[in-house]
């Protein structure tokens, strides 16, 4: 893919999972990349496994649900690489609760990473790409579940609807700066974060955690769960010029299982 080699690029979450892939992906190709995470320690192993590879990465601790810790991001990111052409927000929580059960602290700390986080980070980008002049890419990680809610996951799957709308509505106001914005939908990708979720949704339906990931596998017509790369992959095409038409769009990656 062209168009990244040489771009900075901030990937948030990028401590394990599909922001961790992503990081890497961006930086194989060319990308200098600003590895953040609210964990610092998975965001230097992550920044060291980059420069392993030949990459070039600097990580930064941020809790992308406090103004302040973004707005020092985004200082150090300008300071260290000069300028940002790519902004993947990838932070997210999960966790299960019925509805009845759900309190309203949870609920706000959901929506404060993923929605909030997406938010401030996403403001932040296109500030700083509006500054330059000369375009840029926003990716934001919404999921499956902002189209197809799941019980005990109104709280999460509101949030990731609410990314969907939002990236919507950003894609209308940034395109007159040449500003592509999109969204990626994961299906269930082989993550802790995916694990743990499961075996929460097993405990309170009184299944195994077997049985639940049996349903899964069986509502994905290509039978298996995604990859992390599966995802890096789809975000790393957004983020390239072969994707310079398509903005506005929540982009699919699900192994077809959202066809039903």
């Amino acid at each position: 893919m062209t168009g990244i080699g040489g771009k900075t690029a901030i990937v948030t979450g990028a401590g394990a999972g599909i922001g961790r892939a992503t990081a890497i992906t961006l930086a194989v190709a060319g990308a200098k990349v600003m590895v953040t995470d609210i964990n610092a320690d998975t965001a230097a192993s992550t920044a060291s496994e980059i420069a392993a590879k030949g990459g070039e990465a600097e990580h930064f601790r941020t809790d992308v649900s406090k103004s302040p810790d973004v707005a020092s991001l985004f200082a150090r990111t300008i300071s260290k690489f000069g300028s940002l052409e790519i902004m993947v927000n990838n932070a997210a929580v999960i966790s299960n609760f019925y509805v009845v059960d759900l309190a309203e602290e949870e609920w706000d700390r959901v929506h404060s990473v993923n929605l909030r986080g997406t938010f401030l980070c996403t403001k932040a980008a296109a500030k700083q790409m509006i500054a330059q002049g000369k375009g840029g890419k926003i990716v934001n990680i919404a999921s499956e579940a902002g189209k197809a809610p799941f019980a005990t996951g109104a709280h999460y799957s509101a949030s990731k609807a609410g990314v969907i709308a939002f990236t919507r509505a950003v894609a209308h106001e940034l395109a007159p700066y040449g500003i592509n914005v999109n969204s990626v939908c994961p299906g269930n990708v082989d993550t802790a974060f995916f694990r743990k979720s499961t075996q929460d949704e097993a405990s309170i339906f009184g299944i195994t955690e077997q049985e639940r990931l049996n349903f899964y596998t069986s509502v994905i017509p290509l039978k298996r769960y995604a990859a992390p790369q599966d995802i890096a992959n789809a975000v790393a095409f957004l983020c390239s010029d072969e994707a310079s038409y398509v903005t506005g769009e929540d982009f699919n990656v699900t192994g077809g299982s959202t066809m039903y």
